[in-house]
């Protein structure tokens, strides 16, 4: 079951709860108590909540909307227009604990770190073995890079520190839910696991400059250093998460600040970061719901716009052969009178006979005048050239199937048109001699 983000716990201090409100939930709050009231509880000020609604397109009560609703006067409330393209359709807000100042941190309790060996957790006793027999390096420091352990550099002497630390802290963070498992290579370390996110830390002494009072003479002067790094005897523990900048913490010990007093820190943020990680991957997985979503819906949307322009095209086109239909008859109807109109002049002019070659020519025109019918095609066809219903087509077809009657007035371009020649300018070619006169 994934994390509800609105439902997620809150942090041990101060990693905000967020809440996601719709256009239509924010429109019903909005007008359901004034805005003075209502951006408090969002994390808000009246101003942000005014841009808020502004972007999202929400209309908001006019000035003494309440005034009047409170005194018992009719009141209009306006209504939530549709999204228009491209605009949010929800919004983020923080709870109503989280949009005031953060609420103050408490002294965190000092850890007590066992001086016993006897009261080491188990899987950390052998990791002082490892510190105490391991080849110290030119700094003194001895590393240990395991796979079961978090990466360890420190002196001998630090060793016990070091590894009561690591055991307070194993316990403490395996009370609130986060698994210590071995890293997937030494260069890892040990890990702490929770719900699939993964942490890592590092315990170091942290090295400091020391004047050198007395410098080898006999050594070349480049290795003359008049300084020299040294064990501190403090130690700095840093918390490293793969692929996220956000996991990443340093807590170094100073003069005030013991490592017993750390490692609660160190605790505490394991816990934030874990809860974090959980409310941005459920954020993404609503995210990518949404987006999903939207392209089904933009998908479906597409059909039905795809379908509807088939549909248009079906009745543009049995439209347009309507009109062809009709061209052509005018054309085979004015053909039929000029063949009629020779006939009688034929007549007129011959005591009413025709030669056989102008009988020929009055059967060949009246026969070939049939071709400019559309009645010869078979149109009209009311099955199949008139209206049909739209809303019994389904989608994607089949759709209705629509003549090809060309058009009769076809746009045609003059001969001249179609054969004009563009001229072309010859320009004679540049003289690049002047181009070198003025050097001379």
């Amino acid at each position: 079951m994934q994390d509800d983000p609105a439902k997620l716990p809150k942090s041990l201090y101060n990693v905000p709860s967020y809440i996601e409100l719709t256009r239509e939930e924010l429109y019903e709050r909005i007008w359901s108590e004034p805005a003075s009231k209502l951006a408090p509880q969002l994390g808000l000020s009246d101003v942000g909540l005014a841009k808020t609604c502004k972007r999202l397109g929400i209309p908001r009560p006019e000035r003494g909307y309440w005034n009047r609703l409170a005194a018992g006067h009719p009141v209009k409330k306006s209504p939530l227009p549709p999204a228009k393209p491209g605009e949010e359709r929800s919004a983020r807000f923080t709870s109503a604990a989280d949009s005031t100042t953060p609420p103050r941190r408490s002294k965190p309790i000092p850890a007590v770190l066992p001086s016993d060996d006897l009261a080491l957790d188990s899987r950390v006793k052998s990791l002082l073995e490892l510190i105490m027999k391991a080849v110290p390096d030119k700094d003194g420091r001895a590393t240990i890079n395991a796979s079961k352990f978090p990466h360890v550099t420190c002196t001998p002497a630090l060793a016990q520190r070091v590894v009561a630390a690591i055991s307070v802290l194993i316990r403490a963070v395996e009370d609130l839910g986060v698994a210590c498992t071995p890293g997937e290579t030494n260069r890892n370390g040990m890990a702490f696991a929770k719900n699939g996110d993964i942490l890592h830390m590092e315990i170091e002494e942290v090295l400091e400059e020391e004047e050198r009072s007395q410098v080898d003479k006999r050594q070349p002067s480049w290795e003359w250093p008049a300084k020299r790094k040294i064990p501190s005897g403090k130690l700095s523990v840093r918390l490293w998460s793969e692929g996220d900048l956000r996991g990443q913490r340093t807590w170094t010990e100073t003069s005030a600040r013991r490592l017993e007093t750390i490692i609660p820190a160190v605790v505490q943020r394991i816990s934030e970061i874990f809860e974090a990680f959980s409310y941005e991957r459920a954020a993404k997985q609503k995210r990518e719901r949404e987006g999903e979503e939207r392209r089904v819906r933009e998908a479906k949307e597409r059909e039905n716009r795809d379908h509807q322009e088939r549909i248009d095209q079906v009745i543009a086109g049995r439209v347009n052969n309507l009109r062809r239909a009709a061209d052509w008859w005018q054309i085979f109807d004015n053909i039929q009178k000029f063949i009629s109109e020779c006939e009688r002049r034929w007549r007129d002019t011959q005591e009413g006979k025709l030669s056989m070659a102008q009988e020929g020519w009055v059967f060949w025109a009246r026969k070939s005048a049939e071709a400019f019918s559309p009645f010869s095609d078979g149109y009209p066809d009311p099955a199949c050239d008139g209206t049909f219903d739209a809303d019994a087509i389904p989608l994607h077809g089949p759709y209705p199937n629509v003549r090809k009657i060309p058009d009769p007035h076809p746009t045609e371009r003059s001969h001249s048109e179609s054969f004009r020649r563009e001229v072309v300018e010859i320009k004679p070619p540049y003289p690049f001699w002047l181009r070198h006169q003025g050097r001379r």
